[in-house]
């Protein structure tokens, strides 16, 4: 159920960014931006926990308002993450919306902070029995720094923090990722 939502959430984000009436993107000077990159997702457990050492994430992100301090943009993220061990594999995804704040400096390292919410899903798979799928939401705030390679591409590195409430328990994650977004309008 929770793939089948994000399969029309995430097209849904995506043809409203691109059909919100704006100059086009070529003479946009907040053009969108598409990002993906690797992330290496601990998840926290009952003093313990595990690892989560093959992870993506792919996002769309555009910019609302600047000046010359700051800039507000909306972002969409899709996250999901895999663990296996002893003939299991446990998966996490997470489908994100929110908010980012960023520095309008030209400094060769930009810092921004961001908070998301969304829905989260965790599986499991195994040769034998398996607890299945469970579904809940998700809370998520985040620091990246990024820095431009050229006009249109910008490396980030981003700290995440994320707080899912999935069958009445609370789990907690942290996160590294390091992506590459592209300007589309430049």
């Amino acid at each position: 159920m929770f793939l089948r939502s994000a399969r029309v959430v995430l097209p849904c984000l995506v043809i409203f960014a691109l059909s919100h009436s704006r100059p086009v993107f070529a003479q946009s000077d907040r053009p969108l931006q598409l990002g993906a990159g690797y992330q290496f997702l601990h998840e926290s457990v009952e003093r313990g926990g595990q690892s989560f050492p093959v992870g993506a994430y792919a996002g769309v992100e555009r910019v609302l308002t600047a000046d010359q301090i700051k800039a507000w943009s909306w972002m969409g993220q899709f996250e999901a993450s895999f663990h296996s061990d002893s003939g299991i594999t446990d998966q996490l995804y997470t489908v994100l919306g929110g908010i980012r704040l960023a520095s309008s400096s030209h400094a060769r390292w930009t810092p921004s902070g961001f908070g998301l919410v969304g829905l989260a899903t965790e599986r499991a798979s195994c040769e034998e029995f398996c607890a299945g799928g469970k579904s809940g939401i998700a809370a998520q705030g985040g620091f990246a720094m990024s820095t431009r390679i050229n006009p249109s591409t910008l490396v980030d590195i981003t700290f995440k923090a994320t707080k899912l409430r999935i069958d009445g328990s609370g789990v907690f994650n942290v996160a590294v990722a390091g992506g590459v977004r592209f300007n589309l309008g430049r």
